[in-house]
């Protein structure tokens, strides 16, 4: 009996990277992210988060080379939404799972040891959702849009990452972490 569990054990070993990430889109995409998109969408969606080479982020130097990165990934998830326009597909709802699942493997799972997480946190893009909008709007502007559907361009998603980049620069944390504001910070 120990034996086939010492087994079991070294499979979970062999296959733990692969674990983490599938584990980390499973709970990118947990009820409130897919309550709005078409049945079977998140069953298209976990495979091509999976197939995300998160070790190719160990090679960048550059917030440049990362928003690459990023964009390529995101038109992979976006081909698996079949809801809104595609500006709305891609720049709103696959950029939030996205985001959501690149925030997870990178700061809160062990995928990374904690130099690599903190080299690469500093380039992650905040997830977007309306708690996340509606706190903007009420500390900077009202032309900030008030709901996710309406972040339906490259233009309009890259404004809000800036903003929120050259203030949490200022206070040197990354930008990602105004996704905390979603649990009730004040």
């Amino acid at each position: 009996m120990l034996d086939r569990l010492k087994e079991e054990f070294k499979r979970i070993k062999e296959n733990h990277q692969n674990a983490i990430i599938r584990r980390t889109a499973l709970t990118a995409l947990g009820p409130s992210m897919v309550r709005f998109l078409p049945r079977g969408t998140k069953e298209n969606i976990i495979p091509t988060l999976c197939r995300i080479k998160f070790n190719e982020l160990l090679k960048f130097n550059s917030q440049d080379e990362y928003q690459k990165w990023f964009e390529k990934n995101l038109g992979k998830v976006a081909s698996k939404i079949e809801i809104g326009n595609s500006g709305r597909r891609k720049w709103a709802y696959a950029a939030k799972i996205l985001n959501l699942f690149l925030r997870d493997v990178v700061s809160n799972s062990r995928f990374f040891d904690d130099n690599q997480a903190n080299e690469i946190i500093g380039w992650l893009y905040a997830p977007i959702d309306k708690k996340v909008l509606d706190r903007l709007r009420k500390l900077i502007e009202k032309r900030i849009p008030n709901e996710l559907r309406y972040v339906d361009s490259k233009k309009k998603f890259y404004k809000i990452q800036e903003v929120l980049g050259e203030a949490a620069k200022k206070v040197g944390v990354p930008r990602v972490w105004f996704d905390d504001v979603w649990v009730g910070n004040k």
